[in-house]
């Protein structure tokens, strides 16, 4: 599974998000016209094998996948590399998934937002309450059905969106 993780001007390119593996570079530029044709969905977890699952299941279902560790780079990536949805997590360092759907919104009101949580170690899912009330479009909680996730996508994205994917 390939995975991003944006640097600067640059985004490197690795295999998983654990290891690297050979690591190159490309330029931002190259990288963005490589992928334009394809649906990008942005995945915002600070959970590297959360997250790492998630696009490679999406992968698989033939959309491009974007990953960040928080709401922060997530925000940075959404400004270079306009994407139909975003999944975000709602509890993560730096800025949170409330945060991260609010600046979202305040930029792109139509993008579509899946706000996801475990409900961190209190197990309280009153996250996701908060975040359909600040603008996602739907909420699942963690961990996530992989089946619930693609029929979710299905329903929230336009036909034309899809590309023949999920």
């Amino acid at each position: 599974m390939m995975s991003q993780i944006m640097s600067g001007a640059n985004i490197w390119l690795g295999e998983g998000l654990h290891g690297y593996g050979a690591l190159s570079m490309v330029s931002l530029h190259e990288y963005l016209c490589a992928v334009e044709t394809m649906q990008t969905i942005l995945i915002i977890d600070d959970d590297p094998q959360a997250c790492e699952e998630l696009a490679e299941y999406l992968e698989n279902e033939g959309y491009q996948t974007l990953t960040a560790a928080d709401g922060q780079v997530g925000l940075v990536l959404f400004r270079v590399r306009p994407v139909g949805l975003v999944i975000t997590d709602m509890i993560m360092p730096k800025k949170e998934g409330i945060e991260t759907i609010l600046e979202l919104r305040r930029e792109k009101p139509d993008v579509k937002i899946i706000a996801i949580s475990g409900g961190g170690r209190t197990r309280n899912m009153t996250y996701l309450d908060l975040a359909k009330r600040m603008g996602a479009d739907r909420v699942l909680p963690k961990p996530v059905d992989l089946n619930t996730l693609g029929q979710t996508i299905r329903d929230i994205l336009p036909d034309d969106d899809h590309n023949g994917a999920v």
